[in-house]
């Protein structure tokens, strides 16, 4: 049996947790259709971007670029296939 994933924006007992809070309200307020837009927005600017051209590290601390300046980046999760998703921290060697 395998464990449950980690939630970072549900408690166990289903609560938001209070940082993600006003973004469950832009969720809950937020069409469908709209909510899609933004993640084929999302895709193509990962696509003409490159994830990997958007992150860098500084002073061994990593950071995103982002359209507000550079921005701190806790973890990195690897998408190994739609069951399994590596959250092991791996520092650079």
């Amino acid at each position: 049996m395998s464990r449950p994933c980690y939630d970072e924006m549900l408690a166990p007992e289903a609560a938001v947790r209070p940082h993600y809070q006003v973004f469950a309200g832009w969720l809950a307020r937020t069409p469908t259709a709209r909510i899609a837009q933004k993640r084929e927005q999302a895709e193509r600017a990962f696509h003409r971007v490159g994830i990997t051209f958007a992150v860098y590290v500084r002073n061994d601390t990593v950071f995103m670029r982002t359209t507000r300046g550079p921005q701190r980046v806790d973890v990195i999760c690897r998408r190994v296939d739609d069951d399994h998703l590596d959250l092991r921290w791996q520092p650079a060697a």
